[in-house]
């Protein structure tokens, strides 16, 4: 099973306040391949628990265990 992680990044300036952006990505650094990228709020619980489930989900769809 192929190993994937979740990088957080600084997203843009939305008009109510800053965006974060989650990516999961498997390969070498440089290299490797991007499977799912989700924009969220990260000052909402619901948004950034919605954020994670797509990740989470798009790991299992591409069969790849998350790094921690």
């Amino acid at each position: 099973m192929a190993v994937a992680k979740i990088i957080k990044k600084l997203g843009t300036i939305s008009p109510n306040g800053r965006e974060m952006r989650l990516q999961l990505r498997h390969g070498a650094r440089g290299k490797g391949a991007l499977i799912q990228s989700v924009i969220y709020w990260p000052w909402s619980d619901k948004s950034v628990e919605a954020a994670y489930n797509i990740i989470y989900a798009a790991a299992e769809r591409a069969g790849v265990k998350i790094a921690r």
